[in-house]
């Protein structure tokens, strides 16, 4: 069995937000920071093997995926309202090669399913851009996904 906690952290300071006014269109750059925190629950099957140095492993499991959000436009950052949990199914598969007895390298093939939602809104209601005034909206939904393939590669002690 197994569990594994991470810390992801996606920025992109040169993202576009374009907003529409009554008879005209802005674009304004936007600054835009995700952050996850992924928990994954497995289980792994031992694949029978012709060597005694060599582990193949297939295995399973669920994950509890949640995080943030963030948008920062000019000085005025995005508050989050609020946030909920994703459920996912994940599904690995794996390969040890122990050089000694509990020493070993490994790979590890996971994909993963997740999201989560995230409601947040600016702290004003509009913007001026060249004395015109564009509404941000009230609220933001937003549902990111988790989802791909990962790779790891390491070394790793068996207890």
């Amino acid at each position: 069995f197994g569990i594994t906690a991470e810390f992801i952290k996606i920025q992109d300071n040169n993202a576009i937000l374009t907003l529409e006014g009554d008879s005209s269109i802005a674009r304004i750059k936007l600054s835009e920071t995700i952050t996850a925190y992924p928990v994954e629950f497995t289980a792994y099957f031992n694949v029978p093997s012709f060597q005694e140095n060599l582990n193949i492993y297939l295995g399973g499991g669920e994950g509890l995926y949640s995080g943030d959000r963030k948008r920062k436009i000019l000085n005025f950052e995005s508050e989050t309202i609020s946030k909920t949990f994703g459920l996912s199914l994940v599904v690995l598969s794996g390969i040890e090669y122990y050089f000694e007895k509990n020493f070993m390298s490994f790979m590890e093939l996971r994909f993963r399913d997740g999201e989560y939602d995230v409601k947040s809104k600016f702290p004003i209601n509009s913007i001026n851009v060249n004395g015109i005034s564009y509404s941000l909206g009230s609220e933001m939904n937003s549902k990111i996904f988790l989802d791909g393939l990962k790779v790891s590669l390491g070394l790793g002690y068996r207890f």
